[in-house]
């Protein structure tokens, strides 16, 4: 037998087109093997992620297959989010397309949130384009926020620059703020799991997290409409009816304020109450 009759009968190898196999137009890798990679392969023309012309200019892929990636792709110029100097140096993008992002890029030197060296440590940014932000940074070691085991545990703050926050660090696995169950009222994630009090469907069930007419809460709803919106404080008004505010009057609803009148007209009508 010979190698073209055998293969023939083996059939075309799956990945004889570069759009054969799931993803393989945005894997960087030439899949059929013809020196064309991704959306440069004609095979690759009607996936959605492939561009003739790259329009698409925020999504770190070269959409065109031409070489250029976003802000270094000529086609993007007009984009407002592309420009020929970076000016924009908090955005997390390169924008203009140089390889150096926010204030790494020396573009940004002289932009107020930029440092030569990591001062602002509580930030949540990068500073001084080294990559490491925050207490990640070694040059805020010595500031008083950093902490190299993470002991503060209810500041919503990643203090030890490991990437977890207050209970999600397993460094305060035993500190009294944090634990398996969720206090839904005390402002804390206590479980770790990024949602706090109300938020955390563990609360779900718990009276705090009620919406009652004798509390004050944290969300708007409609008892809160009358009272100046969420926070204040709410106080029972007719049963059945969502009106409850700071004052009897103010709680009447619309609905309330229609079956009272609707009650005194009927009664005058009948006689039971006259004009005084």
């Amino acid at each position: 037998m010979t190698l073209i009759a055998l293969a023939l009968m083996l059939g075309t190898p799956a990945f004889a087109g570069e759009g054969g196999l799931d993803d393989n137009c945005t894997d960087l890798v030439d899949n059929d093997e013809d020196e064309l990679i991704d959306c440069a392969d004609e095979e690759c023309a009607e996936e959605a992620i492939c561009e003739e012309t790259e329009t698409t200019c925020d999504d770190a892929f070269d959409n065109d297959g031409d070489g250029d990636i976003d802000c270094a792709d000529s086609d993007c110029a007009d984009q407002e989010i592309c420009e020929e100097t970076e000016t924009t140096c908090d955005d997390a993008f390169d924008n203009d397309g140089d390889g150096d992002i926010d204030c790494a890029d020396s573009d940004c030197a002289d932009q107020e949130i930029c440092e030569e060296t990591e001062l602002t440590c509580n930030d949540a940014f990068d500073n001084d384009g080294d990559g490491d932000v925050d207490c990640a940074d070694t040059d805020c070691a010595d500031e008083e926020i950093c902490e190299e085991t993470e002991i503060t545990c209810d500041d919503a703050f990643d203090n030890d620059g490991d990437g977890d926050v207050d209970c999600a660090d397993t460094d305060c696995e035993d500190d009294e703020s944090c634990g398996d169950a969720e206090v839904c009222d005390d402002a804390l994630d206590n479980d770790g799991d990024g949602d706090i009090d109300c938020d955390d469907s563990d609360c779900d069930e718990d009276a705090a997290c009620e919406e009652g007419c004798d509390t004050a809460d944290t969300s708007t709803d409609c008892s809160d409409t009358a009272t100046g919106g969420a926070g204040a404080a709410e106080l029972a008004g007719e049963p059945g009816e969502c009106g409850c505010s700071a004052s009897p009057t103010k709680g009447l609803t619309a609905t309330s304020l229609f079956l009272l009148f609707g009650s005194l007209l009927f009664a005058r009508r009948r006689g039971i109450l006259t004009p005084s």
